[in-house]
């Protein structure tokens, strides 16, 4: 994918996470979040290389510039604010519990790992923003480590299934079904999930990581949910499905065109893919994908060489 990266020097800048059109000179995006950054290349690569979309293109760049900064939610008056107007039931989630002082979250069933911003106290009283433990319904990405955990330095052994969907319901679908019989068997096992809303479309995908292969049991009953038929069962284990479905990680580096159909399920090829690609650093998903910009002579940090 570094020629793709390099190819976009010419076109667009990313500097501090906006992303500036070069042609035109203006501000396309600012303030954008890492994982938003992804989503915004995903969209672009797509209709310049795959699409060949000229219409698509010049929607993309003539989309407003949107994304304003995070506030900061440790601060008493921003916290108050963010609870004004209704109750704390509808702006916090009480299920979700801190672990400790690190940025960890617990409902008893899963175990989350939330941004630090994700907390708020009031009145003495630590809470967990609802949106927060919601957000792999939102854009973003998301880290869930099994309720029987998951050492993380044994990445390199482990085996790797993805799942790329179109649509936030689908994604829940997936994540709870995939969780919950996970749990019940024991399993120790991670989860990254990839969340892109674009202007374009949604698109979103999860990667599993587990070290041990998934039971046929688990598989059929991932599978008949989604509408697979027992032929699946004959190749490799989440062969691709509807909606791009389950497959094991070695075809994501496959080609794009090969069995993606859709604008949707190549963008969500894409966000799988990228998963992937940082399994080298496990406390960001993402730093192989900065590496893949920086090499392609995209500066996160204000140059572009």
């Amino acid at each position: 994918m570094d020629d793709f990266y390099r190819s976009i020097a010419a076109e667009v800048f990313v500097s501090d996470f906006s992303v500036i059109d070069r042609k035109n000179n203006r501000v396309l995006y600012t303030s954008l979040s890492e994982q938003s950054l992804i989503g915004w290349l995903c969209n672009y690569l797509y209709l310049k290389y795959y699409a060949r979309d000229k219409n698509g293109l010049k929607r993309l760049f003539e989309h407003e510039p949107r994304y304003g900064t995070v506030v900061d939610l440790e601060d008493p008056d921003v916290a108050k604010a963010v609870v004004s107007g209704c109750s704390h039931d509808k702006c916090l989630d009480r299920s979700w519990k801190r672990i400790g002082d690190g940025c960890r979250v617990t409902n008893g069933a899963l175990i989350l790992e939330c941004d630090p911003e994700s907390f708020v106290k009031i009145d003495g009283n630590e809470y967990v923003v609802r949106s927060a433990i919601q957000r792999f319904l939102l854009p973003g990405w998301l880290y869930i480590t099994g309720v029987h955990g998951f050492d993380s330095s044994e990445l390199t052994e482990v085996f790797r299934y993805y799942h790329s969907v179109s649509g936030a319901a689908c994604l829940e679908e997936a994540f709870r079904l995939l969780t919950s019989a996970l749990n019940i068997e024991g399993f120790e096992y991670r989860v990254k999930v990839a969340n892109n809303k674009s202007g374009l479309g949604r698109n979103d995908a999860l990667v599993l990581y587990s070290k041990h292969p998934l039971p046929v049991k688990i598989m059929k009953e991932i599978g008949l949910s989604f509408g697979s038929d027992n032929r699946v069962w004959e190749s490799c284990p989440f062969v691709s499905s509807i909606s791009g479905g389950w497959g094991y990680a070695k075809e994501l580096f496959g080609s794009v065109d090969s069995f993606r159909t859709s604008y949707g399920q190549k963008c969500c090829f894409l966000l799988a893919r990228g998963l992937v690609l940082a399994d080298s650093s496990v406390e960001s998903c993402i730093f192989s994908m900065k590496k893949s910009f920086i090499d392609g002579r995209l500066d996160f940090h204000g140059s572009c060489t």
